[in-house]
């Protein structure tokens, strides 16, 4: 029988703080075409531990406004940041090596209305699965924040899940050898969120995503949420 990962709920009675580098775009009053934006645009990261590279997707669901992402290589010295146009019903694609002893990567996408994602880690090469193997991923909802997390590794992993935007929001996972998790993160009262994903082990993953979902589109869940979820 497959053992249930352990999901520790740690109440506090104030919001986390986020360290001075840590800090996302603040979300305050956001014009209504900025927030759709926020609202609409999905983007995460898969690594491939076998070409050892490092892919962003940045989807825009059909439909909605074509919208100017920037990233930023936090780990790539002299190099300035991209900005890319995703357009309606398109994805586009940012690729990271990593480089260095290390293989480290480590980068960031902005884009209007608060949207942020910011991601780093170590990349564990292919078939060193003796290790703990963290990976993660998060798609916003019109209710939450769907989290993914997973260990393919073969030893546990504890993976850290904290928002920034609701107070008591943190959440400890003992993940398993080769098991995987979802956990739904609520949203804050006006729509946004704010998370960060972090593990306990030489992966060094760290993940963060914030936005902002829109009251009026706090109904049925988008294609893109339907599609990532379906994908899990």
């Amino acid at each position: 029988m497959a053992i249930q990962p352990a999901v520790l709920n740690i109440m506090t009675d104030a919001r986390p703080q986020a360290g001075p580098s840590d800090s996302a775009p603040q979300h305050g009053a956001h014009e209504h075409g900025a927030a759709q934006i926020c609202a609409a645009l999905h983007a995460d990261v898969t690594v491939d531990r076998v070409q050892r590279v490092v892919t962003a997707t940045m989807t825009n669901p059909a439909g909605a406004p074509p919208v100017d992402v920037i990233v930023s290589a936090g780990n790539a010295a002299g190099r300035r940041p991209q900005r890319l146009r995703v357009g309606p019903g398109a994805n586009k694609r940012f690729v990271q090596t990593p480089t260095g002893p290390d293989g480290d990567y480590s980068f960031s996408i902005t884009a209007p209305g608060g949207f942020y994602r910011a991601f780093s880690g170590l990349v564990i090469p292919a078939g060193m699965n003796a290790l703990a193997v963290a990976t993660a991923s998060a798609v916003p909802g019109p209710d939450g924040v769907r989290v993914r997390l997973e260990n393919p590794g073969g030893q546990p992993v504890t993976m850290t899940v904290t928002s920034y935007t609701v107070a008591g929001g943190v959440e400890i996972v003992l993940l398993p050898a080769m098991h995987a998790t979802c956990l739904d993160m609520p949203l804050a009262a006006d729509g946004s969120y704010d998370l960060m994903i972090t593990t306990n082990n030489s992966t060094r993953l760290s993940y963060r995503y914030a936005g902002m979902i829109n009251r009026q589109d706090r109904g049925d869940p988008s294609p893109v949420y339907l599609d990532v979820i379906a994908g899990w």
